[in-house]
């Protein structure tokens, strides 16, 4: 007498093993690549960073550094945040991948962010603000505040590091 073969809910036909094995291996391949590309692009943006404080260091006041910010404009530029041996405060725009460092100015010279964000509070106050960074726009250092206008309209407005009106403004309308 032969015993028949129990089959178990879990058993999978042979013709279905092998393309869940390949997809299994293709999804496996497809999760390396993407840590493998992710890690790759955090290394050269950190070699970067890494690139523009030694470049702050050696070619400005600059003893320390406390932050490093990039700008995306018409060409990249790292703003280095730090202070001298003396004590004060300072910001170098530098371009890393030309080696040179564009500008640099002593934030007692500068209007510091939030005094930049409460002047142009004062001439919008309908506004939605939604932030302030440093930028380097037309070969010279300004600040660039982003913020949503009483037209509904997504904006970029660019003033002097002393507060004064620059001459560009992107204003884009939104569809809601």
């Amino acid at each position: 007498m032969t015993m028949k073969q129990q089959s178990s809910r879990f058993t999978v036909p042979d013709w279905l093993k092998w393309p869940i094995i390949v997809l299994l291996i293709l999804f496996f391949i497809t999760a390396v690549m993407g840590v493998w590309l992710y890690s790759d692009a955090q290394n050269d943006k950190n070699s970067q960073d890494q690139e523009a404080r030694t470049l702050a260091i050696q070619n400005t006041a600059l003893s320390t550094v406390q932050n490093v910010t990039v700008y995306h404009g018409e060409e990249t530029v790292h703003i280095v945040e730090g202070t001298e041996e003396n004590g004060s405060e300072g910001l170098a725009f530098v371009q890393a991948d030309q080696q040179s460092v564009l500008e640099y100015v002593k934030a007692k010279d500068v209007l510091s962010m939030d005094g930049m964000k409460s002047q142009w509070r004062s001439s919008c106050e309908s506004c939605n603000f939604k932030k302030v960074q440093y930028a380097f726009e037309e070969g010279e250092p300004v600040f660039e505040l982003t913020y949503i206008d009483e037209q509904n309209r997504y904006v970029f407005d660019y003033f002097t590091l002393t507060g004064e009106s620059f001459d560009q403004r992107f204003a884009f309308k939104q569809n809601n």
